[in-house]
């Protein structure tokens, strides 16, 4: 029995951490039997090796960092192993994994600390037992370390309206892909797909109001993409019933 680390849900998204669910959905896709874990958002920085999540503990094992997670822990299933038809593309598979990962989650990031009050909606959901003006003093720090961290990326100086016209190539771009093949590197499943619906799904399914939310929403192909994730993991739940 594995031990998952992760955040605690935010509305309905079970798990609003992508790295996290990116994990649950490699898991699922293992049969292997697991515990999720969430830790109050108060104790991350101090919790595990690193201060972050995904953390998957077990008997004689304790790894962190989500790749590397689910790069072991294929060993650990003794009735499946991850999927590897036979059209897999690893070049698309590769591309597509670090446009998520790398551009697209920067805009992910941005989107959802700009808009004040919703990241105020957010760090109150996070943080119930603290009074409105230290959620505004933590939503206006965060959203100052985000752009920070991002400055010096690919789109740390551009402006609002040049990042929604980068959002829209990136949706534009995985909605063709998935439109042709139904999974991201192949007609079926493939490890691959574990971080590229995590990181749709932990925005699709973001509770607050969030513009690329609602961008992402208006093409039917990601909800069925995430939906066929689901199934073909062996059934995934990305929210909670309140």
């Amino acid at each position: 029995m594995f031990t998952l680390y992760g955040l605690p849900s935010l509305g309905r998204l079970r798990q609003p951490s992508p790295w996290v669910m990116k994990v649950e959905l490699a898991l699922h896709a293992l049969g292997l039997e697991y515990v999720l874990e969430n830790i109050p958002a108060s104790r991350i920085a101090t919790f595990g090796p690193t201060g972050k999540v995904p953390f998957l503990v077990s008997e004689g094992i304790s790894l962190n960092e989500s790749e590397r997670i689910v790069g072991a822990i294929e060993r650990y299933g003794e009735l499946k192993s991850y999927p590897r038809p036979a059209d897999q593309n690893d070049k698309d598979g590769i591309a597509f994994v670090r446009l998520v990962e790398d551009h697209f989650y920067s805009i992910i990031c941005l989107s959802k600390y700009e808009n004040r009050d919703s990241s105020n909606l957010m760090f109150a959901e996070l943080f119930p037992n603290l009074p409105t003006p230290a959620i505004r003093f933590i939503a206006n720090f965060a959203a100052r370390i985000i752009k920070r961290r991002f400055s010096g990326t690919s789109i740390g100086g551009l402006t609002d309206a040049e990042i929604a016209h980068e959002a829209a190539r990136d949706i534009a771009a995985l909605s063709k892909q998935l439109s042709e093949n139904g999974f991201i590197a192949s007609t079926r499943l493939t490890v691959y797909d574990f971080t590229v619906a995590a990181h749709i799904a932990a925005i699709f399914f973001w509770p607050f109001d969030n513009w690329l939310t609602l961008l992402l929403r208006e093409d039917r192909v990601f909800r069925e993409y995430l939906e066929r994730t689901a199934y073909a993991v062996g059934g995934f739940e990305y929210e909670i019933s309140l």
